[in-house]
């Protein structure tokens, strides 16, 4: 039997219908989780019961399973899950090789290179659970490495578009950026497609405007 359900955070297309579990599992999510699900009003979706806000351990079978806040922003609801002797980890959206992030960034880009730079440091593992990672689905320590360096080097080249008089998310401001990560990053999948709003995106969170809540 299932004993336990781990969401990896919430969104239609990675949690819903657990509840087939339901006779025999314990669902378990990030605290902030909870409210998601609820506002959903899906009985196919249970909330979770065993809330993580803090580094946690499941164990079953002699085996442990780690759950680890990823703590991206106030408001994110996304876990670490980390199976050491298999090493594998799981970050569902954040790590896609050669994949240009997500629209506006799906969490603080301060604390996503630092947390990307945790992992790095601190979990035993060769692969990555994502999700959205086409063409290749399992990311690698070292596709971790180039997610955490296309948001330094997108850092440095807005900070060189303003000593260059560039209005913050100008139309002037997102050439200068693009020109200078186009030669290292303009072949990634969807670079042509979220360019624009990563620039945006960086931008309004370091000026606390841009709080996801999904």
């Amino acid at each position: 039997p299932v004993r336990y359900v781990v969401y990896s955070h919430w969104g239609a297309d990675h949690g819903e219908g657990g509840a087939v579990f339901a006779d025999t599992a314990e669902f378990v999510g990030h605290a902030e989780t909870v409210a998601k699900i609820q506002a959903a009003a899906d009985p196919a979706s249970p909330p979770p019961t065993i809330l993580v806000d803090e580094p946690m351990a499941l164990e079953l079978g002699g085996k442990r399973v780690d759950l680890i806040p990823a703590n991206l922003s106030d408001t994110d609801d996304y876990l670490i899950i980390h199976y050491a002797p298999a090493r594998v980890a799981m970050l569902v959206d954040l790590v896609q090789p050669k994949n240009a992030p997500f629209r506006d960034l799906l969490g603080h880009p301060d604390q996503m290179i630092e947390r990307f730079q945790w992992m790095d440091d601190h979990l035993d593992f060769d692969v990555i659970v994502s999700g959205h990672a086409l063409p290749h689905m399992l990311p690698t320590r070292e596709d971790l490495r180039e997610a955490r360096q296309y948001l330094l080097d997108l850092s440095d080249a807005i900070e060189e578009a303003r000593q260059a008089g560039h209005v913050d998310a100008s139309p002037e401001m997102i050439a200068a950026t693009r020109t200078a990560m186009e030669p290292q990053y303009g072949t990634w999948r969807r670079f042509d497609q979220f360019f624009d709003a990563n620039v945006q995106g960086m931008i309004g969170w370091r000026a606390g405007q841009n709080l996801r809540t999904t």
